[in-house]
């Protein structure tokens, strides 16, 4: 067949400090289809990589690239098919290419946005990733890492049609057949890039509480911007080794006695599949690309929680029988993936896209993605696409404007509590909470208790307590567990996707996080069983003499009564009919928790339990 000419544009290449799987791939496609006789040439930010089997371009540095490689291209020449590599932006590829272009993604970024740029960046970052490259790439081929990152793309509103799922592949040619030497003491291992959505700082705090048990070691592999912050507060008998050469990454994935992957998101778990290579199992989260990579109980285990994490962790480490049955399975697993295969694979979507035919992802694939779609949300509940596109560029612009103080006032005109959520001099407490987590309650309580008293009704929005903070003024912030706020919002707005609920359950707790030293923080089951307590706490920290509330089945019966008639009085123009009862909502609710837990979700489920978990450690009754 005619060789093709090929160009990759792509962020960074191999020999890029902060390299990962991202450029591990696209070496090796670039590698193989280079050996089977193609032109290929990588653009990329001082791309200077040595190799017989591609060429290399340096395309400038990491943000000017965006508009210049378009100019480098074309003095490149001609190119049968131009892949364009999406990490989160795009290089625009079809807007400048004369050539048919594919788009390479490993993993849609979501709230990662945030972790490494300032708010309005991230919004237009995420905008361009979430909105702009999903039209662009509508009508043309599409590459995709894993079946999670397929969904990703699906719930983006690409067509399955158009998506092929490209894995990564592993070196299979002595799987089973080199011998493998297991540490003697327990030695567990931990492979990536030191950032933040890899949550090393998680595995090390579960490592604090599994080490005095188990005793051995955790080695750490890998280099990155958060190495000084990690190596500052090191749990004993933790080393890092930073970055390792493929030899010695091989070596210590044979004497561990299983992998530790903590991260909540991958595009696919290229150290899960290498550590599986060398019989070694992977102990991680039930996570985008992890649980690609993992099946759950033959090849390793997945978790959803910390505490989950640590008794598996004992659970394994105590257990070799079950290490030795799960490294067969890893093993086993290992054998179904190669480079040759990948290789043939993405040839095969580009010589497609090279010859002008219509997008054609994989027809099981397809299959599999559009009925993951299909049934994504239980009851047509948070099912994405039904929300008009008005409302939800509302909802974002309130967001941003909700994050400062200085446009409080705005959000306090748009909100329906207006004048009752004013902070004014005579304020004796605010109290806030992400929507459906029992802050209205606790506000009624209160006046239930006192009806003079001077209390906010919460308004959801972080920068009410941001202003409270800043003002001095006593503040009570209430938390739900994820699933059961994002359940009872479901219900309440079904026009709105599930995973916008959990998007914005994250970004409200993360913004006040850093103010916990400052407010009094109580669980929504504090709130709803023991109130009097959480007053008597707001109370000995602010030094204020609110009336207790007598916490008994008909006070609390009385105050569901006002909570009931105000949210008729705000909404009954909206909802004639009233809330549904309770009764009614129960079953639904259970289907909507267990919908949470699903693959497509795990990234921000696993989100909002973190961020649930630091609020909650601070609650009432939260062990000091």
């Amino acid at each position: 067949m005619t060789p093709l000419r090929v160009l990759i544009v792509s962020w960074r290449d191999l020999d890029h400090p902060f390299a990962g799987g991202s450029e591990v791939l696209i070496a090796r496609l670039a590698e193989g289809l280079g050996e089977r006789g193609h032109d290929v040439t990588l653009l990329a930010s001082g791309a200077r990589t040595p190799t017989g089997q591609y060429r290399t371009v340096d395309a400038g540095g990491r943000l000017t690239q965006y508009l210049t490689d378009p100019l480098r291209a074309r003095r490149l020449g001609r190119f049968d098919v131009v892949v364009d590599v999406c990490n989160g932006v795009p290089f625009f590829a079809p807007l400048w290419s004369r050539a048919p272009t594919v788009a390479l993604v490993n993993h849609i970024h979501f709230g990662m946005w945030r972790e490494w740029f300032s708010p309005w960046v991230s919004l237009v970052g995420s905008t361009i990733e979430t909105k702009v490259m999903p039209s662009l790439y509508r009508s043309r081929s599409v590459v995709a890492v894993s079946d999670s990152t397929a969904r990703a793309l699906v719930s983006l509103g690409m067509p399955a049609a158009n998506i092929t799922v490209v894995h990564n592949g592993v070196d299979v040619a002595d799987i089973g057949e080199r011998t493998v030497r297991r540490a003697d003491e327990p030695t567990f291992l931990a492979v990536g890039r030191l950032v933040p959505h890899k949550r090393f700082d998680l595995l090390l705090r579960a490592w604090a509480r599994v080490q005095p048990i188990t005793g051995g070691r955790l080695l750490l592999a890998g280099e990155g911007p958060l190495r000084d912050e990690l190596a500052a507060d090191l749990p004993p008998s933790t080393e890092l080794l930073g970055r390792v050469t493929d030899e010695e990454r091989r070596s210590l994935m044979e004497a561990a006695w299983f992998l530790v992957q903590p991260s909540r998101l991958e595009g696919w778990g290229l150290v899960v599949m290498e550590a599986a290579a060398a019989s070694t199992p992977t102990l991680g989260f039930w996570a985008p690309g992890t649980s690609d990579a993992v099946v759950h109980g033959e090849s390793g285990i997945l978790v959803h929680t910390e505490a989950e994490l640590v008794e598996e962790w004992l659970r394994l480490a105590q257990d070799p029988l079950a290490r030795q049955m799960l490294s067969k399975g890893a093993a086993e697993r290992a054998r179904h993936f190669s480079w040759e295969r990948s290789i043939t694979d993405f040839e095969a979507v580009l010589r497609r896209a090279a010859a002008g035919a219509t997008p054609a992802g994989s027809p099981d694939r397809m299959r599999s993605i559009d009925s993951s779609h299909a049934t994504e949300s239980p009851l047509a509940i948070g099912a994405p696409g039904r929300e008009p596109m008005a409302r939800r560029a509302f909802r974002g612009v309130r967001r941003s404007l909700g994050d400062n103080p200085a446009f409080l006032p705005v959000v306090l005109r748009a909100s329906r509590s207006g004048p009752r959520g004013r902070i004014t001099p005579e304020t004796q407490l605010v109290v806030e909470g992400f929507p459906a987590s029992g802050s209205t309650f606790a506000h009624f309580a209160v006046l239930h208790a006192d009806p003079r008293a001077s209390v906010t009704s919460p308004i959801h929005t972080p920068s009410q307590l941001k202003r409270a903070v800043r003002r001095g003024k006593p503040a009570l912030l209430i938390v739900r567990a994820p699933e059961d706020a994002v359940a009872s919002l479901a219900i309440a707005a079904p026009q709105i996707a599930v995973t916008s609920h959990l998007f914005d359950y994250v970004h409200y707790h993360s913004e006040l996080i850093p103010l916990l030293a400052h407010v009094v923080a109580a669980t929504f089951d504090e709130v709803m069983t023991d109130f009097d307590q959480v007053l008597d706490a707001v109370n000995y920290r602010f030094g204020l003499q609110l009336a207790r509330f007598d916490h008994t089945p008909q006070h609390a019966a009385e105050v569901f009564a006002e909570v009931s008639c105000d949210h008729d009085r705000q909404l009954k123009r909206d909802h004639p009919d009233g809330p549904t009862p309770a009764e009614d909502r129960r079953e639904v609710k259970d289907l909507l928790r267990a919908e949470l837990r699903r693959v497509e979700h795990a990234t921000l489920y696993q989100e909002a339990v973190t961020v649930f978990s630091a609020v909650a450690a601070q609650s009432v009754t939260a062990p000091r």
